[in-house]
């Protein structure tokens, strides 16, 4: 029985990003106006093996549906039993072929994968026959400039039985540098019939309408332009719907969505400072004064020092805000 990419109530979904995309970000990207989430990637020989740490980045919010969970890996067979053990928790099954980490292109999965269009067709079909979910697949245009092979390889996960093709449209060799080539996405749009999600220079609400009209396709992926700002999923939900630009945050606004993601990051068991030190520097980039205390965060050693650091900020420009003290606070 054939399966279906779920409809989606707006046009902006958070991209799978390592390291980042835990579920209290996810949670608080959700909450912003993101029409659905997807969890950094996981490795499907760890959840095969039990690895503890893979399941927590396998957790979902009770406000995330739709939800989908991203697997890597070069084994079907392991794909396949790491899929099943977490499809009745997501919406979607998606895989990865399109990361370009060495560490994770060595091992033949990622991006290493567009070299073998009909190895990634093989894995679609796998998947697609034995899972109750819908099978996504995520892209890039290529290896390199030489070996652009995004249609072919879309083209084929659609023959297997895949739901939706998401389209990174970078190269391997790229990385995250360069530009993103969108005639890529529109390509594989009329190629195929399923839904297309364009992925790739998406900074702000006049891009992504831009992709939208220029690719033709169903939905838009952000990624590192919603690391530092989820407020950017309120803002394109709000330029698609009504033409117009929503003003941009306020200094304290911005610390109030710094502040909740501090909440989740407590709520849901996160005990270290890491993922609030990265956010606390990526949400003030932009506010005058801010590069200093950006510095001051890097060396801070627990919560309760990145909270001093931005009362200070905040003091010093006569404002304030209710900053979190949570049970994890010193860790």
């Amino acid at each position: 029985m054939k399966k279906f990419f779920p409809r989606l109530d707006n046009k902006a979904i958070l991209a799978p990003m390592s390291g980042v995309t835990n579920v209290a970000f996810r949670s608080l990207c959700k909450s912003a106006g993101a029409a659905m989430t997807f969890t950094e990637f996981v490795s499907s020989t760890a959840l095969v093996r039990g690895n503890g740490k893979s399941f927590v980045m396998t957790q979902v919010a009770q406000n995330e549906s739709p939800c989908g969970v991203q697997l890597f890996g070069s084994s079907e067979e392991e794909v396949l039993i790491a899929a099943q053990k977490l499809q009745d928790s997501f919406d979607v099954i998606d895989i990865n072929v399109g990361c370009p980490a060495y560490k994770v292109v060595r091992q033949g999965c990622g991006s290493e994968l567009l070299r073998n269009p009909q190895k990634v067709g093989a894995l679609v079909r796998k998947l697609a026959n034995n899972l109750d979910k819908p099978v996504t697949v995520k892209i890039r245009s290529g290896i390199n400039k030489k070996l652009i092979n995004a249609v072919e390889v879309a083209t084929i996960c659609e023959e297997n039985g895949a739901a939706a093709i998401t389209v990174h449209a970078r190269t391997q060799s790229q990385g995250f540098s360069g530009d993103a080539d969108w005639s890529v996405i529109a390509h594989v749009k009329r190629a195929v019939g399923i839904p297309v999600i364009g992925n790739g220079d998406i900074r702000n609400e006049h891009d992504a309408a831009r992709m939208l009209q220029e690719t033709g396709c169903d939905y838009v992926m952000i990624g590192r332009a919603a690391k530092d700002n989820p407020y950017l999923f309120t803002r394109i939900n709000h330029f698609l719907q009504r033409g117009a630009t929503l003003p941009p945050l306020s200094l304290v606004d911005q610390m109030k969505i710094l502040f909740r993601y501090y909440d989740l990051l407590d709520q849901f068991g996160f005990e270290h400072i890491e993922f609030f030190k990265r956010s606390a520097q990526s949400f003030t980039k932009g506010f005058e004064g801010s590069a200093t205390v950006r510095l001051a965060i890097n060396d801070a050693r627990t919560v309760d020092d990145v909270r001093r650091i931005i009362e200070q900020y905040l003091e010093e420009k006569s404002l304030t805000v209710n900053v979190c003290r949570g049970k994890n606070s010193n860790k």
